[in-house]
């Protein structure tokens, strides 16, 4: 809380190797592994004057837990949405769905014309591009909460402008 590097230098020494076994294991990726406990010590270090850690190893597991459900869930909405993009390739064969789809196409655009440059730009890059909230923040030069909240606003709009192809 009173912005001692040090002692922020000995928490990491004492606690990022087990924690990175850990999300390691339950991951099995490196560089994922890497990211998520670089990411919570970063979260420990930017909320170090708001947090009111007692038990400092407890929460670091808890925090490492946490990350790691965030991410196997994360993962588990990408292959679905992965494969419901192949599904939906794999029907547009038919003219009917070429139309359908021109039409989708078309409200997207028209939709995210409807939204702020910015929150169409963060939508574009998280659902077109695929980036992740902390790519875009970086890109942005925003943090990751605005880029969230950019995402749900325009999600919201998407919603509103789309409701009629939200049935099927």
């Amino acid at each position: 809380r009173a912005d001692d590097d040090k002692a922020f230098e000995e928490i990491y020494k004492r606690y990022w190797k087990k924690t990175f076994t850990i999300t390691y294991q339950k991951i099995n990726n490196i560089e994922v592994a890497k990211e998520l406990v670089q990411s919570l010590f970063l979260r420990i270090w930017e909320r170090r004057a708001t947090n009111n850690i007692n038990n400092l190893q407890g929460y670091i597991q808890t925090a490492t837990k946490n990350s790691i459900i965030n991410y196997l869930a994360s993962q588990l909405v990408k292959e679905k949405y992965e494969k419901y993009l192949t599904l939906i390739q794999a029907t547009t064969s038919s003219v009917e769905s070429d139309i359908s789809y021109k039409e989708l196409k078309y409200a997207i655009e028209h939709a995210l014309q409807h939204l702020p440059t910015k929150t169409a730009a963060i939508f574009r890059m998280s659902r077109f591009e695929n980036l992740s909230i902390k790519e875009i923040s970086i890109h942005f030069n925003v943090s990751e909460k605005a880029v969230e909240y950019h995402i749900t606003q325009s999600l919201k709009t998407m919603r509103l402008h789309l409701k009629e192809f939200l049935t099927f």
